[in-house]
């Protein structure tokens, strides 16, 4: 049987009538047929064959986007029965019976680690994915995390939910001190307004032990031990870039807030508002300005636990300072704060290969607030610390991000953690 490309008569058969006569889904085996209705009915309601030739494709597109294949590829055949009919065939490939796999990553406190992944994708036929990952650190800090996950199917629905439980151990160099924490959380995620808005519900609960070590300061000593932590975090988010590791165009909008307090120990609401936008500029190069801002309220006059403050500094955000090191400090530790702003402006220009390897500029800037201080602003403007530097930033097969910079920390407040010369990066959320 031959097939020709739909760029053959697409947008060309607007007039052509069709009736759908069946689909055929080709290399299915464990794939359940609801789901398989859920996701293709609504190319019945097809009424020509450039809607048809249409809609094939955005089926074809969203059953891998929501985990039933992964390869599908739509051909539309006539249809013996009818003079207007026409019979839709995809040819699926379905998820292998488990994946297993190891990497090398960058965690988001600067920690190079190794992790082993093991997972079953649509595993009841359904779209559900089950995954298991055990990390370590080579500085010691390891983690066990598992994750259930269920798309909620239907036509361009881009909706689900899922559980998400860990027994992380992290080593908290800026706070001088280990963290041992179980956590679960029961998330929720929706697309809204044609796919434009993406909202995010969680529900969180956490058993968190802050461990002191032999140079841990007093501050932090007297806030260890064991502490409860029940929240309820919401999110909403447009993103315009056409590249999230590093746009060359686009605006990213996002906004955050997390509550705790009605049961546990903390008691707070956290307010955050992420802004990115890129454009091409002058001789190739690109233009990119990144801010962040968090505000922290503590209620029922209970204290704002160090684990939930406002951190600044370090290859993600204020280059040109230790990992999260700005803020209240004692001794060699820092405490963090309750308001915390950060700013940059960045220019790259690529080189050689041009979609992954930049020369990259940037001015950095922001401060944070003490969680006691009654003017918060003022402190900030105040204390602002500023940093300027000159590197390359590296996309590594659009996953990671590598960034080597020579920083120099041109305003800062005596007693800051300051990295002058060259300091490295790798991860997914740059500033």
């Amino acid at each position: 049987m031959n097939f020709f490309s739909a760029e053959t008569v697409y947008k060309k058969a607007e007039g052509v009538k069709t009736i759908l006569d069946s689909i055929h889904f080709h290399g299915i085996h464990g794939t359940k047929k609801d789901a398989l209705i859920k996701e293709s009915s609504k190319l019945f309601e097809s009424s020509n064959l450039d809607e048809l030739i249409k809609n094939a494709g955005i089926c074809a597109k969203h059953l891998q986007e929501v985990g039933l294949f992964t390869n599908c590829v739509p051909f539309i055949d006539v249809s013996p029965k009818y003079k207007d009919g026409f019979i839709v065939h995809f040819s699926s490939k379905e998820q292998r019976k488990f994946d297993l796999g190891g990497k090398i990553s960058m965690a988001s406190n600067g920690e190079a680690d190794a992790s082993i992944n093991f997972g079953k994708q649509s595993f009841n036929g359904r779209g559900e994915s089950v995954n298991v990952v055990c990390s370590k650190s080579f500085k010691g800090s390891h983690s066990l995390d598992f994750n259930f996950n269920k798309p909620l199917l239907g036509w361009q629905r881009y909706e689900n939910v899922g559980i998400l439980l860990g027994n992380p151990f992290q080593h908290l160099s800026w706070n001088c001190a280990d963290l041992s924490e179980y956590f679960g959380s029961i998330y929720y995620n929706r697309r809204f307004f044609n796919n434009k808005l993406d909202y995010n519900f969680q529900l969180n609960t956490s058993w968190r032990k802050l461990i002191s070590n032999d140079d841990t300061p007093f501050p932090i000593r007297d806030q260890s031990g064991h502490t409860l932590k029940v929240s309820v975090e919401e999110s909403y988010t447009i993103d315009k870039r056409d590249r999230p590791l590093l746009a060359s165009k686009g605006i990213l909008l996002k906004y955050s807030h997390e509550f705790a307090g009605l049961l546990g120990d903390p008691s707070f609401l956290k307010n955050q508002l992420d802004i990115q936008a890129s454009a091409p500029f002058l001789f190739g190069t690109i233009l990119s300005a990144s801010f962040r801002g968090t505000h922290i309220t503590s209620f029922a006059n209970k204290k704002l636990h160090l684990l939930d403050s406002a951190y600044l500094g370090g290859p993600y955000d204020i280059r040109g300072f230790e990992m999260k090191s700005i803020g209240t400090r004692a001794d060699h530790a820092c405490l963090g704060g309750g308001t915390a702003f950060v700013g940059g402006l960045h220019i790259y220009r690529p080189l050689i290969p041009a979609d992954s390897l930049f020369l990259h500029g940037f001015l950095m800037g922001g401060s944070v607030a003490r969680v006691q201080s009654k003017g918060r602003i003022q402190d900030m403007l105040d204390a602002p610390r500023v940093s300027t530097g000159l590197g390359l930033t590296f996309i590594f097969m659009n996953s990671v991000r590598l960034e080597m910079n020579y920083v120099i920390p041109i305003r800062y407040v005596p007693g800051d953690a300051t990295n002058v010369g060259f300091q490295f990066g790798a991860g997914f959320n740059f500033m």
